[in-house]
């Protein structure tokens, strides 16, 4: 499930950060504070849609070749695809302003919650996996809130109520195309493996490989997070030693 989740999620991809981040770079200045606002609800609202269609098609296919007990774990599963890539957009926002910090404090808040959730399932004895696959969800809501608590407070309410720029989200589309073709192909030879070992192997081969799986890319992504965090930082002083000089 969570391999056929992670394929489908990819569409949420459409606007990545290679587009987004020099846009909010060039936008940095309190002047042009409202423009950056468009900019990332036009972003937000594009990830959304194509989110959405994940979601759907994720379903679509559930319902047509999944049991009852695959498509109820796929609806919680389904809650992190309408939430991760859309509200993703602030990462990129703290990107452009090489301000990690608050990202990487509420992305581990958010893992931090979710091993505790698991961990008190696992203590207690639950065995379905549609509850466990809750944990996801639970994460995903927690920084989808965090996030969005970030954007009201750097934006306000002025330009939350203004309305989405439909030029701007069709011109992030169409800029995002490239990249998210080479994403998705890269995404799908990612999780070759998982969807091949549905097919060839036992439910209990394949369990045991993703979980070992996730297990590796969790401690991957951690080191990823701080060192992202870090490299401006340790950048930072010999950049302003430089002074003026080329």
């Amino acid at each position: 499930a969570l391999g056929l989740t992670l394929v489908f999620s990819a569409l949420g991809l459409i606007c990545g950060s290679e587009i987004l981040v020099p846009k909010l770079t060039n936008l940095h200045s309190e002047d042009h504070r409202t423009e950056a606002a468009r900019q990332v609800k036009s972003a937000f609202t594009l990830r959304a849609m194509f989110s959405a269609l994940g979601v759907a098609l994720l379903l679509m296919y559930a319902l047509l070749k999944e049991p009852s007990s695959t498509v109820l774990t796929l609806l919680f599963f389904a809650v992190s695809m309408l939430l991760n890539e859309p509200f993703g957009v602030m990462v990129a926002w703290f990107q452009a302003r090489t301000f990690n910090r608050p990202k990487v404090m509420v992305v581990i808040s958010g893992l931090a919650l979710k091993v505790f959730i698991i961990f008190t399932l696992f203590q207690n004895g639950v065995s379905s996996t549609h509850w466990f696959a809750a944990a996801w969800s639970a994460e995903s809501l927690f920084i989808a809130g965090l996030f969005f608590a970030l954007y009201r407070h750097r934006f306000g309410d002025l330009e939350m109520s203004a309305g989405i720029d439909w030029v701007e989200v069709r011109n992030l589309f169409k800029d995002g195309l490239p990249f998210f073709g080479g994403l998705m192909f890269m995404l799908l030879f990612q999780k070759m493996d998982l969807l091949l070992l549905r097919k060839l192997s036992s439910p209990e081969t394949l369990g045991l490989y993703a979980a070992a799986q996730q297990v590796t890319l969790g401690m991957t992504a951690f080191s990823t997070v701080v060192c992202i965090s870090l490299a401006p930082s340790a950048g930072l002083p010999d950049f302003k030693s430089q002074g003026n000089n080329p």
